[in-house]
């Protein structure tokens, strides 16, 4: 792995290493565990890199920042929006990229 891509995963929250397979049958490139918007990017970044990815999540779904009211200055978001339409938009890419996810 390209030392950048690594430092790059690394500070996203990314761990390297095999999932479990007592919790399925297959074997992702990655597991990432987190779900706020780090744990997100991570699964996201990871995927479109054509890797295959488990996310594992707790309950609150997004972490913190869902329950923000007001973000502003997201990056690539000209206005004002709320924690849980950035995570919505996040999940919705995930699941476009097919990322396993499992939760609490």
């Amino acid at each position: 792995m390209h030392p950048l891509l690594f430092l790059t995963a690394l500070i996203s929250g990314l761990f390297l290493f095999p999932a479990s397979p007592a919790l399925s049958d297959e074997i992702w490139d990655v597991a990432v565990v987190g779900d706020g918007p780090a744990g997100h990017s991570a699964t996201i970044e990871a995927a479109r890199l054509g890797l295959s990815v488990a996310h594992f999540t707790g309950g609150n779904h997004g972490g913190q920042i869902s329950l923000t009211q007001t973000l502003n200055n997201w990056p690539g978001e000209p206005r004002e929006i709320t924690g849980s339409t950035l995570i919505s938009r996040m999940l919705a890419v995930s699941k476009e990229l097919k990322v396993h996810r499992f939760s609490d």
